[in-house]
This record gives C-alpha cells, sequence and structure tokens, in this order.
C-alpha cells in the first residue's frame, strides 16, 4: 500500500495532466468529425481505443524524456496513463461532465460572438494585458524606426558608391 501512495505522490499529477490533455486530443478529433465517414460504432470506438494507447505511450515517453526520468518504470507508467485516461474518459461520458462542457463552451462562445472586439478588449483589461499590450506596440514601432533608419542610411551608401564610381569612371575617361 505504501508504495502505491508513494506512486500516485511520485506521478499522480503528470498522469492526470497527459490524460486531461489526451482527452481533449480525442474531443478535439471528434469535434473536427474526423472520423465521421466510418459508419460503424463499435469501429470507432476501437479507433478512439487506440488514439488513447497511442496517446498514453507517446505522452509518457515524452514525460519521460523531458524529465529525465528512469526507463526502466516507463512500461508502468504508461499502463497507469492508459488506465486513468480511460477512467477520467468513462467518468466524463457517464456523469454530465460533457454537457456541462459543452454549456461552458456555448456560453463563452455566445459570450464573444456578441461584441468580439469589445468583450475580448474588456477581458484583457480584467486580466491586465492591456499595458503589454501596448509595451509591445512600443517596442514594435520602435524596431521599426530602427529598420528603416537602417534602410535610409544603406540607401545613402548605396548612392555615395555610385557617385564614386561615376567620378572614377569619368576621370578614367579623360
Amino acid at each position: 500500500m505504501d508504495k502505491l501512495i508513494s506512486y500516485v505522490q511520485n506521478y499522480g499529477l503528470s498522469i492526470l495532466v497527459i490524460s486531461v490533455c489526451i482527452i481533449a486530443i480525442v474531443g478535439i478529433l471528434k469535434l473536427c468529425k474526423v472520423f465521421d465517414k466510418i459508419k460503424s460504432d463499435d469501429l470507432k470506438k476501437f479507433i478512439y481505443y487506440a488514439i488513447d494507447v497511442v496517446l498514453a505511450f507517446a505522452g509518457s515517453a515524452i514525460y519521460f524524456a523531458i524529465f529525465h526520468k528512469d526507463w526502466n518504470g516507463y512500461a508502468m507508467y504508461s499502463l497507469s496513463q492508459l488506465a486513468t485516461t480511460l477512467f477520467l474518459y468513462a467518468f466524463y461520458e457517464q456523469c454530465g461532465i460533457r454537457k456541462l462542457v459543452r454549456m461552458l463552451i456555448s456560453v463563452i462562445a455566445s459570450w464573444i460572438k456578441k461584441n468580439p472586439e469589445n468583450e475580448l478588449a474588456k477581458w484583457a483589461e480584467k486580466v491586465g494585458l492591456t499595458e503589454s499590450i501596448e509595451k509591445l506596440q512600443t517596442i514594435l514601432a520602435d524596431e521599426k524606426a530602427k529598420e528603416e533608419q537602417e534602410a535610409t542610411k544603406r540607401e545613402e551608401v548605396v548612392i555615395e558608391e555610385q557617385k564614386e564610381d561615376t567620378t572614377t569612371s569619368q576621370a578614367n575617361q579623360q
């Protein structure tokens, strides 16, 4: 029991985050109607399961590679990842969380559709992004001015070189 508790303490959060990401990816695939041409529901469920397996092992590999974990525990971590993903997805499907998520998304989408510029501007102001956007605009304007000055200097150099070439060619002709 102590080993199980230790395992959950060490890897629980990463497993949960990767599982939620996998569920989101499968949800996006469903939302984009990638598999609508497949008529059989059983085949679709098998494909979703296969995607879950592939993403669980891939996500685990990415996690192990990024955090330099010992690869001896990779199989156990990947299977734990898969089990957690399947459990969370079943929980999502059966407990009404799907309806709640869809309702929240539709409320947010309708809220933004009413007046997107105004709503996004209000949101940016609440979050504190307006100052950052202004700073970014100032930086971009300064960089553009520097580029224009450099371009003007390059043009002046080219004009001077052309003048020098003209005077040397005239001197050579005489």
